[in-house]
């Protein structure tokens, strides 16, 4: 009896290791479907490859809910505008912006280039090297929300990429 059970479970392992493995293989083409449909609509994979340098100018308005002077609407907002400036090439990143919000005005830039990365306020008139600077770190919110850079990023993790469900 013993040896009944033990070749049963045996097999019910075997079985679902069977379907783990087509339902990661199928994620994973999945993926590969999805990824390489985007990077078709945004012109090829050679199109995405010769975007070395982008520059976007931005205005954004922030609502502070449920961090505003007061506890019911109207919300207090801010304002911020800039720019944002990437060099794939050579690993430089370069964001600058002007915040107004709650009677405080602020202008700052923070430039990653290897060992001349510096932080810069403008209205403080300060300049600061940055000791460790990490081009990955300071560029990657900047790379997940422009399309044509999270592309570039995707493609080169394809082989890594997993179709988790829709969002």
């Amino acid at each position: 009896m013993k040896a009944l059970i033990s070749l049963t479970l045996v097999g019910l392992l075997a079985i679902n290791l069977a379907h783990a493995e087509n339902f990661t293989r199928a994620n994973a083409e999945k993926a590969k479907d999805i990824i390489t449909a985007a990077l078709d609509a945004h012109g090829g994979d050679a199109m995405l490859e010769d975007l070395q340098t982008l520059r976007i100018r931005h205005e954004t308005i922030n609502y502070s809910v449920d961090q505003s002077r007061g506890t019911e609407p109207p919300w207090d907002k801010s304002s911020a505008n800039g720019v944002d400036a990437i060099d794939l090439d050579n690993s430089i990143f370069v964001t600058r912006a002007v915040n107004n919000g709650g009677g405080f005005v602020g202008e700052t830039a923070t430039i990653i280039n290897a060992e001349d990365s510096r932080q810069i306020n403008f209205r403080a008139g300060t300049v600061a090297k940055i000791a460790e600077p990490d081009y990955a770190t300071a560029s990657g919110p900047f790379v997940r929300v422009t399309p044509a850079l999270l592309l570039r990023t995707l493609n080169d993790r394809i082989a890594n990429a997993h179709y988790l469900g829709e969002t």
